[in-house]
């Protein structure tokens, strides 16, 4: 896959910037962890979102980011870099932020950071849940910059409910008889999906097109790994 890049292929580069940073997990989770990843100038990190409130940001010379795959994000302005670096340190050290990591499903719907203070803006109560894939683009909606097209994105109903989100609801402790609520905003949003729309940049890529990329990028992965 052409946009998918080594880590040596990155640091070689004379090209300057940020982008996808991208671990596969093998099965049972059968999954990928995405984070940002920026070398510009002196700084050379990925960013992510590992668990409740915790939001690393390490160094990408580390043994660890050698097996990640990387893609970047080439019409994200050189202009906005600085202050994007900046946000995330505030992001970093911000206590305000209460992110709930869940693995199983997400509600977004356009929460973004605050760049004075690195506070995370939610829009409604459950916008709170997150994962790595909801942290990259909240992170890169903060500066107008949209992977996807989460409108596109098929909303679950009560009549095609899924395992995941009635566990997710239950672990709210939200009544039964509120749920359908609910429905109507989630999306299941995924580190694929993240990785996958990279290679369209800033167009907000509708869902059709992002699944069958992210479908192509997980058969990558699998044989990768194999």
């Amino acid at each position: 896959m052409e946009y998918v890049k080594d880590r040596d292929e990155i640091l070689r580069s004379d090209q300057r910037g940020i982008g996808i940073a991208a671990l596969y997990v093998p099965p049972p989770r059968n999954s990928v962890h995405v984070g940002v990843f920026c070398n510009w100038d002196d700084f050379q990190n990925v960013v992510h979102f590992k668990n409740t409130n915790d939001i690393e940001i390490a160094n990408l010379n580390l043994a660890k980011f050698d097996i990640y795959k990387y893609s970047w994000l080439s019409d994200f302005p050189e202009l906005l870099i600085d202050s994007l670096l900046a946000t995330v340190e505030l992001i970093n050290e911000n206590e305000d932020n209460t992110l709930v990591l869940d693995l199983k499903s997400i509600v977004y719907n356009g929460g973004v950071f605050e760049i004075a203070t690195g506070k995370y803006i939610i829009q409604t109560t459950p916008e709170c849940q997150m994962n790595c894939g909801v942290f990259v683009m909240a992170l890169l909606e903060t500066y107008d910059y949209q992977l996807i097209n989460w409108e596109s994105w098929p909303a679950v109903t009560i009549q095609n409910r899924n395992d995941y989100l009635e566990g997710w609801l239950t672990d709210l402790n939200i009544p039964s008889d509120t749920r359908e609520e609910f429905y109507h905003f989630n999306r299941e949003i995924r580190g694929r999906h993240i990785m996958a729309s990279s290679q369209f940049g800033n167009i907000s890529s509708e869902y059709n097109v992002v699944e069958a990329s992210s479908q192509q990028l997980m058969d990558y992965f699998t044989q990768q790994y194999n």
